[in-house]
């Protein structure tokens, strides 16, 4: 059954997979994409999805299974948000006249023209607005979680001549990025008023409360979870206001975890 709602006209959100190796981080990132856009009746597309797995890697029986896992998440979810591409998005641009694209599983062609298409950059001068879910048909994210200081990871797409949005001067995970301009646009709440987590502080705690460890997430912002993205409501408890809306594995395991990106 499919759970999404019609009452939305179908957008994409694109995602630029840019490391080698569907990670625990990234599987989890992509869990909560799911979760954000499944009453918008939007596309999840991810690009570079060959990338998924690496062969080379000692570690790509992980990749599988979590591929696996991303794949069960999505039928749980109806099984009609996403679309796999294998390549970069720069092979599906024709000329910077439109964005073309297969839906195998629909035996669907997608024909975005490219004026339509909008690109989240934190280095573009104009903020994503509510009116720009009627006037735009894609948007573009890049990355997963990036780097402090930020590397410009998206200087690549930024270079294919796509329309520019930001965000926040304080750069996104980017399921966090996905959820923020899912608020702007779909429950159209500006940006100003979205309450964010600036650089929070996450503690480990033992089953006793007491604090083992602590990580903070220095150069990046997060929604509050005062959001519930199951209504796509805010909620008036002042104890979550300092809380960021993670994913309660990278939240309580992954963060303490030391991982080699480079």
């Amino acid at each position: 059954m499919d759970t999404q709602q019609p009452q939305f006209p179908r957008k994409y959100f694109i995602i630029e997979q840019v490391d080698q190796g569907l990670y625990d981080w990234a599987l989890c990132e992509y869990f909560n994409m799911l979760r954000y856009l499944q009453k918008t009746n939007a596309k999840l597309v991810f690009t570079n999805s060959s990338y998924f797995e690496d062969t080379t890697s000692d570690e790509n029986e992980d990749y599988q299974k979590n591929y696996q896992q991303l794949q069960e998440e999505h039928e749980k979810r109806g099984g009609n948000m996403i679309i796999e591409l294998k390549d970069k998005i720069g092979k599906y641009i024709q000329n910077q006249e439109k964005l073309e694209f297969d839906d195998e599983k629909k035996n669907e062609k997608i024909s975005i023209p490219f004026k339509k298409v909008i690109l989240l950059d934190m280095r573009a001068e104009k903020e994503l607005q509510p009116s720009d879910l009627e006037d735009y048909d894609a948007f573009v994210f890049g990355g997963i979680l990036g780097d402090h200081p930020p590397k410009d990871r998206t200087k690549e797409l930024r270079n294919e001549g796509f329309e520019l949005r930001k965000l926040t001067k304080i750069q996104m995970s980017t399921d966090t990025a996905v959820l923020a301009s899912k608020i702007i646009m779909y429950d159209k709440v500006k940006l100003e008023d979205i309450p964010f987590v600036e650089e929070p502080e996450i503690e480990k705690k033992d089953q006793k409360g007491k604090i083992t460890e602590s990580c903070q997430m220095e150069g990046f912002t997060y929604v509050s979870a005062q959001y519930d993205p199951e209504n796509s409501v805010f909620v008036n408890d002042p104890s979550l206001r300092n809380e960021p809306l993670m994913h309660p594995k990278i939240k309580n395991e992954l963060l303490f975890v030391d991982f080699d990106f480079s």
